[in-house]
């Protein structure tokens, strides 16, 4: 017999973690092209740097398969298979029964570049999802829960709290065109609700609403990110990236709109990519969430950048 032959062979089998139970190998942040070893509150091990991330949590419902372990597996071995086998961990959810089994899919963070550097391989995985029975918005009950680091809004802890107060009033100011805007159904915000936007310049960041019920969750300030909870089920890869391309076209605003203009919607997507118009003139506008006129308006400063 060759030796090669009687060499063990390690076999990793992916499960479905408890709710809040999942875990990675280790701390990772996904900066550009590549990961990068982070200490437990993702300070980059090269540098002691802190970049500006993102986290997703992907729901998912499938259908066809009933196994939860061989579900974990088909998502990690063949749904991510282009992805870092550490980018994503697997969790139950119980508001996930639309399917025969459903998964909440939770990355490490990343940077605005690294997303966008892996668009293609977002494609891959959102093909693969179809044929596979998995879907993020068939029944509804799936989000795509965004959490964005507090250096996303700029480095002095003064611009991160303005810009962050922004947000929040944007985000409830406008709620029902954000909903659109983020592929929210507007008969599903029960686990992201309207919040009283008139609190935005006064509340106390520090002790911001942490209900599930909120579209906006400030629980985790202290360990430096907020959470958007409005995000919808993404239906496909074209609608995830035109989602992606509004949260970061906002992440931009919210650091030089003057709080007069938070209330005009022109000023709030003045500049915006030709991926953010293509959501507002479409599902936002097929909502009326947005008029004609203001899309001319906005439409005038639309910028064009080559993503897939």
């Amino acid at each position: 017999m060759r030796t090669e032959s009687r060499q063990e062979r390690r076999v990793e089998v992916e499960n479905v973690a408890f709710y809040h139970r999942g875990s990675h190998d280790e701390n990772l942040v996904f900066v550009s092209d590549r990961p990068s070893k982070a200490d437990e509150n993702y300070h980059l091990l090269s540098d002691g740097s802190l970049p500006a991330m993102y986290g997703i949590e992907l729901e998912t419902e499938c259908w066809g398969i009933t196994n939860r372990t061989i579900y974990a597996n088909v998502l990690k071995s063949i749904c991510f298979q282009h992805f870092h086998d550490d980018l994503f961990k697997i969790e139950s959810d119980s508001t996930l029964d639309g399917g025969d089994v459903g998964a909440e899919c939770i990355t490490q963070p990343m940077t605005k570049s690294y997303i966008r550097n892996n668009y293609r391989n977002f494609k891959e995985m959102f093909t693969w999802f179809d044929n596979m029975g998995i879907s993020c918005s068939r029944t509804g009950n799936c989000g795509m829960h965004i959490h964005i680091s507090l250096t996303c809004f700029g480095r002095s802890k003064k611009t991160q709290d303005e810009a962050i107060r922004k947000l929040y009033y944007i985000i409830n100011k406008h709620f029902d065109l954000m909903a659109s805007l983020l592929y929210r159904r507007a008969d599903r915000t029960n686990w992201c609700g309207r919040m009283d936007y008139r609190l935005a310049q006064t509340m106390d960041l520090e002790n911001m609403p942490s209900s599930h019920g909120n579209c906006f969750n400030g629980s985790h300030y202290e360990n430096g990110n907020i959470e958007l909870r409005l995000v919808g089920g993404q239906k496909n890869y074209p609608c995830f990236r035109n989602t992606m391309e509004s949260v970061f076209h906002l992440m931009e605003a919210v650091k030089s709109l003057s709080w007069k203009d938070c209330n005009d919607i022109t000023k709030i997507f003045n500049g915006c990519n030709q991926y953010v118009f293509d959501r507002l003139s479409s599902y936002v506008f097929e909502n009326g969430n947005i008029t004609r006129e203001q899309l001319e308006i906005i439409h005038q400063t639309v910028k064009r950048e080559n993503l897939i």
